[in-house]
């Protein structure tokens, strides 16, 4: 009986051990699941790049939400350099977890590159797309800046390798030039040409100045007055002195 006893409380501990196993095993199981997952390329949720039309920069590359997506100058084509912090700022953009391709929705010259990490960010032209962590909101344009990486620009889908414009502005400007100023001295009047970087040219001529000089003044002397005195007339004395009779 004793026998009996042992090996039933012999086959209750295999029993718990069993169990303990099989609870270990499923634990080990789900966290490896929970892993896999995690190692993605992006969210569940396609990738898709559409073309929005922003109020302030015109037809812009976006994700399919209205989010704005960049590019970095310093690329080349079909190669990122922004790795790192860089990353981290300006997040690539990846495909989704199991997506094959990015969808285009009305946009073509789509396609991946294999970052180091493997997942896969989507390019438009060769050129690898980013997002900017300054945007807070869908169709917000923050990153059209230059910082320690480069210049970054958001993407016009007619010209993504030139600097985007502002609707009625002017593009991204990263160096401002002096104006060039050209002076030709004319005969008369001077005048002034200076050139903008723009270019604009503003003419400036100097006031003609009329030099008026005073009226030449001739003095007119009065005529020479000459006087004519009347002849002296002499009396001669008869000698004798008397009265009027001949002396003898």
């Amino acid at each position: 009986m004793q026998r009996a006893a042992r090996q039933r409380t012999d086959q209750k501990t295999t029993h718990r051990r069993l169990a303990s196993v099989a609870v270990l095993t499923t634990g080990i199981l789900l966290l490896g699941a929970a892993t896999l997952s995690g190692v993605s390329d992006a969210s569940s949720s396609p990738t898709t790049i559409s073309v929005s039309q922003n109020a302030t920069w015109g037809p812009t590359l976006t994700l399919k939400n209205g989010d704005t997506v960049y590019r970095l100058t310093a690329d080349s084509k079909n190669t990122s350099v922004c790795t790192g912090a860089c990353a981290k700022i300006w997040p690539p953009v990846l495909l989704a977890s199991g997506q094959q391709s990015p969808i285009g929705d009305g946009v073509t010259g789509l396609g991946l590159i294999a970052r180091a990490n493997g997942t896969h960010q989507v390019t438009y032209q060769g050129i690898p797309l980013y997002q900017f962590v300054g945007d807070k909101a869908p169709g917000q344009v923050a990153g059209n800046v230059k910082d320690g990486w480069g210049q970054w620009w958001s993407i016009n889908p007619k010209s993504p390798h030139t600097a985007p414009k502002k609707i009625g502005g002017s593009a991204v400007t990263t160096t401002t030039k002096a104006p060039v100023t050209t002076t030709t001295k004319g005969p008369d009047p001077t005048t002034t040409t200076t050139k903008g970087p723009d270019p604009t040219t503003t003419t400036t001529k100097a006031p003609v100045t009329t030099t008026t000089r005073a009226p030449v003044t001739t003095t007119t002397n009065a005529p020479v007055t000459t006087t004519t005195r009347a002849p002296v007339t002499t009396t001669t004395r008869a000698p004798g002195g008397g009265g009027g009779g001949i002396g003898y």
